[in-house]
């Protein structure tokens, strides 16, 4: 079997070792260690590593922040929610314009935790495929192998703790505790793991339910514990629950404070106490929403029936409210750093998605009694939460100090209070985070970018272009079957929305921000270049490149695998290679670059190989056993004909390798010609699978002069 071309085996014998002895590779290269955050500019440093504290609302979009008024669509004169304390951390920090989160809860965390985009395609194979809302028993919710950054800190070696409070989403329901544990590798989750109104974390349903019957669940390294019922209203328990983890200590930490607020049940009322027995909302004019949230419930008013709680003027209101308890929480938080915490700590604060529909829905309902109706909205309720136009994704980011910082060393000075118009995206809060603590961090694959140069004022942008997904469902990958809506935008202000197997719309957001105003079919050059440029940006994430061709599968669609070892079809599409001793995936082979002979610039790339392990990418020219392959060790093999080898790599700690070689050059390529690819790489027995070596999948690329 191993013997079915005769040249392939004595070059893998010199490779990977024909007597199945082990070989040591040499270490998987990698970036130098970068220097301890201390920003560019000399802008100055602190003692000791930074601390980092991330608030993340939930549903609230940049409109209800008087913050951004100027970017608002209200009338003058709009009643905005009270955010003190949030506007603090704006005024000795930055506040970014043109953020984008995903337009749901659970793709938008997962993003953040992994610097993930939620895309799976042969063209983007490592992305979280978490692009729906992750409910109960789904295939495919946040895994180890996914490297979130508390795993990430843990391979690595760091000091860092990593605290996580509030609502989690990434598992299966409450029936799941370890998950921020296992999944995500925190140190220690305290809190209410998804939404109070699901998953067996409450008895009543979005309407009917509140913030007071939950299923509280406390885990760490030893396990976890969970309290189901009734108990102190879950805005307070988890401000206490931030509160106790802080380390008392000054070991480095990143707590991640995952707010409840402003998602539904929207029902009831934020109580006295919230923030513990010395605070009070009631009559505090501060937080006047809460204040009225007290004083009208719907029974009091008999032309607004108690079932009436979703229509705009009773929810707007209650998401307003929820955003006040929010900043009341965060000054809270905050207040509890000791003063070197606060000096050391970077406070992050966003929104998973945008507003819930029904607080910008302008359908009549009767006025509570006790105030005038609000304002209609000047929002389309078909463009918030859950879609991909701006009111879905475009959401407030803040980066700033704690209280009694007001000129952060991370902050250039002229920016301190500032807004600023670079493009980003959630994957950049993965990136930010790991600059400032973690070593390494720049050999993990990941989408994100760092913020760190537009906030020690280096540069004006990072990005060229943003995306926001949203696709089910979990763990699909993204093709012609998929239900599934992007978006990307570049610098300029054009925005593509896809919509995947229906249409795409473009719109220019510098004079079109609420986005009323198709472009398409385009009327004018720059928006036809626009829409071009956009969608071969989008074909680069969603799609292969349309060089290259894949096959050679190990997904029971062609020759069976040597071992029976089939790849997991909902992971890389099933378009990669057996599975192996560490990743049920298999390892799958694709491309990246243009496929031009001049420019020279094309590299191949694989995932989920065997971690530490060695291997050599092949080029031939002719298939062997057609597009099905043949087994060869405990994978199957593709490669017929001539055979160049093209360079023997050593595969990292994650599972992945990259050509280096100048692949035309080093494979004799000429323009028109058709090159054939494929990666061998030595692997670990398992179960029956014994020959300790396996394969990728295969691709070609037509080269071009």
């Amino acid at each position: 079997m191993l013997n079915h071309h005769p040249q392939i085996w004595l070059l893998l014998a010199q490779v990977l070792g024909a007597s199945g002895a082990p070989l040591t590779p040499s270490p998987a290269p990698g970036p130098a260690p970068g220097p301890d955050f201390a920003p560019a500019g000399g802008l100055g440093t602190v003692d000791g590593p930074y601390n980092v504290i991330e608030f993340l609302l939930d549903d609230v979009g940049m409109e209800l922040f008087e913050l951004y008024d100027a970017e608002n669509a209200w009338p003058a004169g709009f009643p905005y929610p009270s955010t003190p304390n949030i506007d603090a951390v704006a005024q000795s920090g930055i506040a970014f314009r043109n953020y984008w989160a995903h337009p749901v809860c659970s793709p938008d965390r997962a993003a953040a935790l992994t610097g993930r985009y939620p895309i799976i395609s042969p063209a983007h194979p490592y992305g979280t495929g978490i692009g729906e809302t992750v409910n109960l028993n789904e295939p495919m919710p946040l895994t180890p192998a996914m490297m979130a950054m508390p795993l990430a800190h843990k391979a690595e070696g760091s000091e860092y703790l990593h605290l996580q409070v509030g609502k989690w989403h990434l598992g299966n329901g409450q029936d799941d505790p370890m998950s921020p544990i296992e999944d995500g590798g925190m140190n220690e989750y305290r809190g209410c793991l998804t939404n109070p109104n699901s998953h067996q974390s409450n008895v009543g349903n979005s309407f009917g339910g509140d913030y007071s019957q939950y299923t509280h669940t406390v885990a760490n390294a030893q396990g976890a514990t969970q309290v189901t019922g009734q108990g102190p209203w879950m805005g307070t328990a988890e401000v206490q629950d931030s509160i106790a983890m802080i380390p008392g200590t000054n070991k480095p930490f990143i707590l991640r404070h995952w707010f409840h607020y402003s998602h539904s049940p929207w029902r009831d009322p934020v109580p006295d106490g919230e923030l513990g027995p010395t605070a009070t909302m009631t009559g505090d004019t501060q937080f006047p929403y809460a204040d009225t949230i007290l004083t009208y419930r719907p029974a009091d008013n008999p032309l607004d029936p108690s079932n009436d709680t979703n229509t705009y003027h009773f929810v707007h209101r209650r998401v307003k409210a929820g955003l006040e308890a929010a900043d009341k929480a965060i000054g809270e938080v905050l207040s509890a750093l000791t003063p070197v915490q606060r000096r050391q700590t970077i406070v992050i604060i966003r929104s998973d998605n945008g507003t819930e529909k029904n607080s910008l829905d302008p359908t009549p309902s009767i006025a509570p009694p006790t105030s005038p109706l609000e304002p209609p909205p000047s929002y389309d309720p078909t463009h918030a939460k859950g879609t991909v136009y701006q009111q879905g994704i475009n959401v407030p980011l803040i980066i700033g100090a704690a209280p009694g910082v007001s000129q952060p060393a991370w902050i250039a000075p002229a920016l301190r209070g500032q807004k600023v118009d670079a493009l980003c995206s959630t994957v950049d809060i993965w990136a930010t985070m790991a600059e400032i603590t973690l070593p390494n961090w720049e050999r993990y694959q990941t989408d994100g970018v760092s913020l760190l140069p537009i906030l020690d004022g280096s540069a004006e942008q990072v990005r060229d272009y943003a995306f926001s997904f949203h696709f089910g469902p979990v763990g699909a990958c993204w093709d012609s079957t998929t239900v599934g809506r992007a978006a990307v935008r570049n610098k300029k202000g054009f925005k593509l929305v896809h919509k995947q197997n229906i249409t795409d719309e473009l719109y220019d957001l510098r004079v079109d921000p609420l986005e009323q105003h198709n472009l398409l079919p385009a009327t004018t050059a720059e928006a036809h270049a626009a829409y071009m440029a956009l969608k071969s940006q989008l074909e680069q994430i969603v799609s292969p490149v349309s060089a290259e061709t894949s096959f050679c599968f190990g997904d029971r669609s062609g020759a069976s695998c040597p071992c029976k070892n089939y790849n997991d079809s909902s992971l890389y599409c099933g378009q990669a290679g057996c599975a192996n001793s560490a990743f049920a995936s298999g390892s799958l082979l694709s491309s990246m670059g243009q496929a031009s002979v001049t420019e020279d610039e094309l590299a191949l790339r694989v995932f989920g190989c065997t971690p530490g392990s060695i291997g050599v990418f092949l080029q031939f020219n002719l298939l062997g056993n057609g597009s099905e392959g043949a087994p060869f060790g405990d994978g199957l093999s593709c490669v017929g004909g001539s055979v160049v080898r093209l360079e023997t790599v050593p595969v990292n700690a994650q599972g992945n390798c990259t050509t280096t070689v100048r692949l035309a050059h080093t494979g004799s390529i000429t323009a028109g010609m058709f090159g054939r690819y494929q990666f061998s790489y030595r692997d670990d027995a398992h179960g029956t699978c014994t020959s300790e070596m396996n394969w990728s999948n295969a691709i070609g690329v037509q080269w071009n002069p």
